[in-house]
Parts: structure tokens; sequence; C-alpha cells
């Protein structure tokens, strides 16, 4: 599936303290961690090439459908390819600490299940910024 996205084909999980957005591809694009204020994990919504993602979706061509499970901001994605299913949930766990403004605790998480061999593909890629000082990417 193409990386360029509109608006509309993100969905958003978020914890409280901090969101992100899950494109209908199977990838977050834009993930700022652990506050809205922090510096952006993932943001490949603002740079294709630089911005960093956290993708998951089949090798092969696939149909995909997502919704939230009921009454919760979990969102449930599934992928259906010729060779099977393959389902992803993503969530961000609010932590029992309240509004606490330390980092500890603070996490977002993706389950994903699968009814056939090899259909997942598991990309990450951070953005610049946030990687180690004068990390070389290619």
């Amino acid at each position: 599936m193409e990386h360029h996205l509109h608006i509309r084909d993100y969905a958003v999980i978020g914890d409280i303290r901090t969101a992100a957005l899950v494109g209908r591809n199977g990838s977050i694009d834009w993930y700022c961690w652990p506050r809205f204020d922090s510096p952006a994990v993932f943001c490949r919504l603002l740079d294709a090439d630089k911005g960093g993602h956290f993708q998951v979706e089949p090798v092969n061509t696939y149909t995909v459908s997502r919704s939230y499970v009921e009454d919760s901001n979990v969102l449930a994605t599934t992928f259906e390819t010729r060779e099977g299913q393959m389902g992803v949930l993503d969530f961000m766990p609010i932590a029992d600490d309240g509004l606490d403004e330390t980092a500890h605790g603070h996490s977002s998480a993706r389950l994903r299940s699968s009814r056939a061999r090899s259909l997942g593909l598991h990309l990450a890629r951070p953005t610049i910024e946030v990687r180690e000082p004068g990390a070389d990417l290619e």
C-alpha cells in the first residue's frame, strides 16, 4: 500500500498523555513519547523519507478493515490476503499512576496474530532526531 496517506486514513490511539496516528497500511506515522510535547519518535506524516515509522503489514496484496473495540480506544485492524488473515491490535494502556509526568509506565502496544505463515512485515524506523547522535542511516 502507498506510504502517503490522507489524514482520513489514520486512526488515533492514546493514553491521556500522548497519542499516535495509525495508518490504514498498518504504519504508526506520528507518535510523540512520552508526552504530547515530547520529540516525535515517529513522524513520517511530515517527512516520508526521514520521519520514521513503525509498520506492520502483509508482504502481498491485501484488503484492510479496522474499527475500535467496543467502548475502548483499542484499534483492531484486519488484513486479508490470498494466503490468509492477519490481525493487529494497537493501544496505549493508561498507567495506574494517574497523570504522573515521568516516562515510567508509559507505553504503546502492538499485538499481531496471523492465520497463515509469513504474512507480516515488521519495520520500525525511529525519527532521526531521537536516535543516537551521529547515527549513520545508510
